[in-house]
């Protein structure tokens, strides 16, 4: 088990320190010479990327700020119009899309890339301030993945994210 900053827990739920190759853990590999891991895939790891979408600078600086801790490539769009040519050219593995912002809201949105081949099973979790039944169905009725309401919880926002990806 991982905490939201990724830092392995042992089964109290404390933070299990000196874990990883520079500390000679066996699940880890062991440090050959020049630097290089053994025992582990030579392959470097992708990164996933996560596309924001937000007309406020004040959201995307609280999500940008809970989420740098994390290594995922973080992409931004303003709008619902911008976050569907992102989406399309840049692939996203994720997508968290406020739902009301002018022009093409996240409704919308999400209908359209649910529509588009390329995104049509990216995950997507919509944000809002609004927490009522009705918006929420309309949320899932579009075809996102999940829903968060504002103000964010950064502990529930990094669980959604990492759900969302391991799917």
């Amino acid at each position: 088990m991982l905490d939201y900053t990724g830092c392995p827990l042992d089964r109290t739920g404390r933070r299990v320190h000196g874990v990883g190759p520079d500390r000679r853990d066996p699940r880890a590999g062991t440090v050959g010479r020049a630097g290089h891991v053994e025992g582990l895939v030579d392959a470097p790891a992708r990164r996933k990327k996560i596309l924001l979408v937000d007309d406020s600078d004040t959201a995307l600086i609280l999500e940008r700020m809970i989420l740098n801790r994390q290594s995922y490539e973080l992409l931004v769009a303003r709008d619902g119009q911008e976050a569907i040519d992102k989406a399309l050219a840049e692939r996203p593995d994720l997508i968290v899309m406020d739902v009301m912002m002018p022009g093409v809201n996240g409704f919308e949105a999400t209908r359209v890339l649910r529509s588009k081949e390329p995104t049509k099973s990216t995950p997507i979790i919509l944000v809002t301030t609004r927490s009522e039944a009705e918006n929420m169905e309309a949320g899932f009725e579009s075809g996102c993945t999940d829903y968060i309401t504002k103000p964010i919880n950064g502990t529930e926002f990094l669980a959604k994210i990492r759900t969302c990806l391991k799917g």
